[in-house]
C-alpha cells in the first residue's frame, strides 16, 4: 500500500496521498483509489485525517518531514474509518498540545479502538466552525458519507473543501489533479465508487439532496479535496456537483459476490485459485 511525496494543494495546504490497488475483478471499473489526507499550515495549523495502518511508518515519516509535531495544533477526523486513523494515535502521542476534533458519535465509535484522550477531545458537528487562529473552519455535512461521525471541513480562505469520502473516484492510474484523467473515465469511476461507498444513495429524496449540494455552490469552493480522489479545482466543480447530483436517479449496483473474490485469488496466485 504505497505512499506518494506530498504535494500542496494551495498556498498553504498540503496533500499527503496513498494509494490502493483494487484488484481487476468480473465487473468494470475497478482500479486505484486514493487515499488522502490533508494538511492545513494555517497560524493553529490542522491535520484532517492520520492514514492507513498499513502505511503508519511511512505516512508519519511524510507528515514530520512537513511540520513539527510540537507546532500541530489539530487534528480534524472526517470519521472513525481505519483508512482516516491509521497513525491517530502515534500522532496525538508526538503532538502533545494537538487537539483532536470529531463529533461525539465519532469519540464513542473511536473508543472502541482506542483508549481517547478526552481531554484533549473537541465535539463539534455539523453547522459549528473552530479558529484556527488566522482563519475560520467551517464543518459540514458532506453529501454522501459512509458513517454517522463524518463531517466536512472548508476553508473559506482558501476556498479548500475536504469532503471526506464524497466525491471519490476509482480511477485507472495515478494522478494530482482530476484533469489528468479523461473525464468520461474519471465519472465512471466516480458513480461506481460513491454508490458502493454511501448504498444509501437509491433511498434519497433527489429534491432533498439537491438542497444540500446547492449548499455547497453557495460556498463558491475553489477546490473539492475528497480523500478518495484527485483535486478538482475551481473549473471541475460544477462538474463534480453536476454529477453527484446524478446519483439519487440511479438504480443500486449488483455488489461483487464471491465469484469476484475468486477472480482476485485467481490473478494473485496466477490463475491456481490458491494465494501463494
Amino acid at each position: 500500500m504505497p505512499i506518494l511525496p506530498p504535494y500542496k494543494a494551495t498556498g498553504d495546504t498540503y496533500v499527503l496521498p496513498s494509494y490502493l490497488p483494487v484488484p481487476d475483478v468480473p465487473a468494470p471499473g475497478f482500479g486505484t483509489i486514493v487515499v488522502n489526507s490533508y494538511l492545513i499550515m494555517a497560524q493553529e495549523p490542522v491535520l484532517v485525517d492520520t492514514g492507513m495502518p498499513v502505511i503508519k511508518e511511512a505516512f508519519l515519516e511524510s507528515l514530520w518531514s512537513l511540520i513539527d509535531p510540537k507546532d500541530l495544533s489539530w487534528i480534524f477526523l472526517t470519521h472513525d474509518d481505519g483508512d482516516h486513523t491509521g497513525a491517530l494515535m502515534e500522532v496525538i502521542d508526538a503532538a502533545p498540545q494537538a487537539r483532536i476534533i470529531t463529533q461525539f458519535v465519532g469519540l464513542a465509535r473511536l473508543e472502541t479502538a482506542y483508549h481517547m484522550p478526552v481531554d484533549r477531545m473537541r465535539v463539534l458537528n455539523p453547522g459549528d466552525s473552530f479558529s484556527a487562529g488566522d482563519r475560520e473552519l467551517a464543518v459540514l455535512r458532506p453529501p454522501l458519507f459512509d458513517s454517522p461521525a463524518t463531517s466536512a471541513i472548508f476553508d473559506p480562505t482558501t476556498g479548500m473543501l475536504i469532503c471526506a469520502d464524497s466525491f471519490g473516484s476509482l480511477i485507472p492510474e495515478l494522478a494530482e489533479d482530476v484533469g489528468d484523467i479523461p473525464e468520461s473515465v474519471f465519472y465512471d469511476g466516480f458513480y461506481l465508487f460513491n454508490r458502493l461507498n454511501h448504498p444509501w444513495f437509491a433511498l434519497v429524496d433527489p429534491s432533498k439532496f439537491d438542497a444540500v449540494l446547492e449548499g455547497i455552490r453557495r460556498l463558491e469552493p475553489k477546490f473539492i479535496g475528497s480523500c478518495h480522489a484527485p483535486l478538482a479545482r475551481s473549473g471541475q466543480i460544477d462538474a463534480h456537483l453536476k454529477a453527484m447530483a446524478k446519483i439519487p436517479s440511479m438504480g443500486p449496483l449488483d455488489l461483487p459476490d464471491q465469484a469476484a473474490l475468486d477472480g482476485i485469488l485467481a490473478q494473485i496466485s496466477g490463475g491456481s485459485g490458491h494465494p501463494h
